[in-house]
This record gives C-alpha cells, structure tokens and sequence, in this order.
C-alpha cells in the first residue's frame, strides 16, 4: 500500500481549530487509511510555527503521537537528503544566494 505524504500545512490545519482548513484536515486525517510519511525538516516547521507557549503542548502532543505510531514513517533531517535538489534551489533563490 502506497503512503501519503503529510506537510506542514495538514498539521498546522490539524491542530489549529480555527484554521479555515481544519475541518478538511480532520475529515482527511480520520478518513485516510494509507501510512503516513513526513520529514523531520516539516516537523521542524512545525515545531516553529507552534512555538509560542501556549501551543507548544499541542505541538509535543502531535510528535509523541507520530513518533509512537506504527502508521507514520519519520524522514529523518540531513543534508544527503536536500543534495538532488540543490540545482533548483538554486535557480529558484536567484543569483548570490548560496543553498548548501
């Protein structure tokens, strides 16, 4: 069975009530039967986006139950992982902007 991809988007969506998307994300999120997969480097987005104090819980909630779910599949956050990339990044910074 093929995986679905989960970005930054569909969690801040998830955890956020009054996100105009968060009704679709729960209604994805209980529907979808797939394995779920996502990169540290969306958690890490994440991480930054829920990082005032209030939302932290929610936040350390949503990795605990990612990181303890048979279902989800964590990439973890290297560099390797950005390398096959690095042409377009670089054409999409423009001119003096270094993407290592």
């Amino acid at each position: 069975m093929s995986a679905v991809f989960a970005d930054a988007f569909y969690f801040l969506a998830r955890l956020n009530p009054g996100d105009e998307s968060h009704e679709q994300a729960v209604r994805v999120g209980t529907q979808e039967t797939r394995p779920i997969v996502t990169i540290a480097w969306v958690l890490t987005e994440e991480a930054d986006a829920m990082s005032s104090p209030a939302n932290r819980p929610a936040f350390l909630r949503l990795l605990e139950t990612l990181k303890s779910s048979q279902d989800v599949k964590i990439i973890p956050a290297t560099a390797d992982f950005v390398r096959p990339w690095r042409p377009a990044l670089r054409r999409a910074c423009g001119q003096g902007v270094v993407v290592d």
